[in-house]
């Protein structure tokens, strides 16, 4: 098949078949196919004034100035994503015109499709007829993919003449407002269209920008084969179904550590532990009610993982005898691991150290080799992928902080963390011959599970010690911290490239960040800690809820009576 020959892609077990995303395609679709000659007058009408037509606006378009907006209920953002590629994929079919899915690189969210560079004028008279029939069509809006110059309604006068017109890829979208909220999602969220040329004297077909394999690809890498992609049916160069040597071929799943420190049968087993005469002396910190409180930030890193990084494969929430009253347990992509199930039945349990936790998350049954440790208050702020936390080789690609760890000895009187540490400096020196300087980031840890066996092995009397410690102790270790540094030392991890960001909810003077980020989202992801700090004000929590609903408007497919697709 040439590449420029028309291609018909099956839809056969779309999964947004019955999403809003997918109904608002065939309606466009089905609009276009009936619109004739009430196209070409709206055209001219729209040609002539320059302007959206007053009575195409509808009751579901916002207008803000100038710009029209279609006001839809929240969705994930990756349904934002899939709907614009919907959308523009069922114009051009509607016009009969061939277009197959390109494998972009430099954006990790936005899809890209590709048509033959002859038929660009069509393509354009395509989105035109779209925009000025399909509900929404006023919110549709195009710019220069290239150059992200002046964008333009469609549904109005549009710079065709100023650039736009010899531009080599346009991006498209019906911009949304969802109810309810502020948020508001604009060309950022589009599809991009490229046009590839073919040269009429070797038949080398030439893309506008680079991609996941290259530019300028010969007959045989450009011949279209049958794909899937994004849970559907699609046609794709055949040099894209190559693995590349960056490529994560394996599975990865996600550990969470969770607890609801105001369950009045977990405040029962805690306070009977508490009151043991055998309690060593403690940090204040370790038995602080804050460290035990949820605001339901699981929830929202639950919404954040579906959302940003819908390729984990499986989620293991590791509780104690809790279960989270708002998650769907029906969901066959979670699985509630009880602390009794990863403990030994020695009377080390029950346990209220998250180092003792954190240290037993291997043990969990059928977790794969690459895992991703998350801590509730830990989440995701916009799409990543898994080349972003391993290598196509498998090696971790960890997060070192700029902050260095003062060198000290452990007492109980020091922050917690600062003992960390120091145990874990003698464990590295005496095994490795190295030191290690710099913190750790309160981001998604990537972790080994073979290597995590290994060290239990290889640093078996601190493991046991801290497995045994109830509470927070100025003697433990902790895996995750452990597993960074000694990973690093012996060939498994070098340090990535993360983006993230921090936020203290128990420091006020982390408000003007809570609204910078909330305006930038320029981060991979956050963490909502809630780390105390000498005389600092808290932030109130109704600046926090607002923020997080915010941020997460949708349910993702782990809640009760959500809607959001399962993958």
């Amino acid at each position: 098949m040439n590449l420029f020959e028309r291609v018909r892609s099956s839809r056969a077990a779309d999964p947004v078949r019955n999403t809003a995303a997918w109904d608002a395609a065939r309606a466009v679709r089905d609009s276009l196919r009936r619109s004739g000659r009430r196209t070409r007058d709206y055209a001219a009408i729209t040609r002539s004034t320059g302007s959206v037509p007053h009575s195409a606006l509808g009751p579901q378009i916002e207008t803000v100035g100038n710009a029209h907006w279609h006001r839809v209920p929240a969705v994930l953002d990756r349904e934002v994503y899939r709907r614009n590629f919907v959308l523009i994929t069922s114009a051009l079919e509607a016009h009969d015109i061939s277009w197959w899915w390109v494998d972009g690189v430099g954006h990790r969210g936005r899809r890209v499709v590709a048509v033959a560079h002859q038929h660009k004028t069509r393509v354009r008279e395509a989105l035109l007829d779209a925009a000025r029939t399909a509900d929404g069509g006023a919110a549709w809006r195009i710019t220069d993919a290239m150059t992200r110059g002046p964008h333009y309604a469609l549904a109005g006068h549009v710079g065709w003449a100023d650039g736009l017109g010899d531009s080599g890829a346009w991006r498209v979208a019906e911009v949304l407002a969802f109810e309810g909220c502020s948020r508001r999602l604009g060309l950022g969220y589009g599809c991009d269209i490229e046009f590839w040329e073919t040269d009429s004297d070797d038949g080398t077909i030439t893309a506008p920008r680079e991609n996941r394999a290259a530019r300028l690809l010969d007959h045989e890498a450009a011949h279209l084969v049958a794909a899937e992609r994004d849970g559907q049916n699609v046609f794709v160069p055949a040099v894209f179904e190559q693995a590349m040597l960056e490529d994560v071929l394996f599975p990865i799943d996600a550990v969470y550590t969770w607890v609801d420190g105001a369950d009045p049968a977990w405040l029962e087993r805690k306070a009977r532990v508490t009151g043991e005469s055998v309690v060593p002396a403690l940090h204040a910190e370790a038995t602080d009610p804050a460290r035990f409180r949820s605001r339901d930030e699981l929830m929202y890193s639950l919404r954040s993982l579906d959302d940003f990084a819908p390729w984990i494969r499986h989620i293991y929430l590791v509780t104690d005898q809790q279960v989270p009253e708002w998650l769907d347990t029906t969901n066959d992509r979670i699985t509630i691991v009880d602390h009794r199930d990863i403990f030994p039945d020695d009377g080390r349990l029950p346990v209220y150290n998250s180092n003792a936790i954190i240290s037993r998350l291997h043990h969990i049954d059928g977790l794969s080799e690459h895992f991703l440790y998350m801590n509730d208050d830990v989440m995701f702020t916009r799409p990543v992928l898994p080349e972003q936390f391993f290598t196509g080789s498998g090696i971790a690609l960890v997060s070192p902080s700029n902050n260095r760890r003062p060198f000290i000895e452990p007492s109980v009187e020091r922050e917690p963390h600062l003992n960390l540490t120091a145990n874990i400096r003698g464990l590295m020196q005496d095994a490795t011959g190295r030191n290690v300087s710099r913190a750790i980031k309160h981001t998604p840890h990537p972790m080994l599970r073979s290597l995590l066996f290994e060290l239990e092995e290889t640093f078996a009397e601190a493991y046991e010690a801290t497995t045994r410690s109830r509470f927070r102790h100025h003697e433990d270790i902790v895996a995750d911290q452990l597993h960074h540094y000694y990973a690093q030392a012996t060939g498994r991890a070098v340090p990535g490239t993360l983006g993230y960001t921090y936020l203290n909810v128990l420091d006020e003077s982390f408000v003007p960040v809570f609204n910078g980020f909330a305006k930038k989202r320029d981060r991979d992801a956050m963490c909502v800690n809630d780390a105390p700090v000498p005389e600092a004000t808290p932030i109130d929590d109704e600046f926090v809820q607002k923020f997080l609903d915010s941020y997460f408007p949708a349910p993702s497919q782990f809640e009760q009576n959500s809607n959001s697709p399962r993958y």
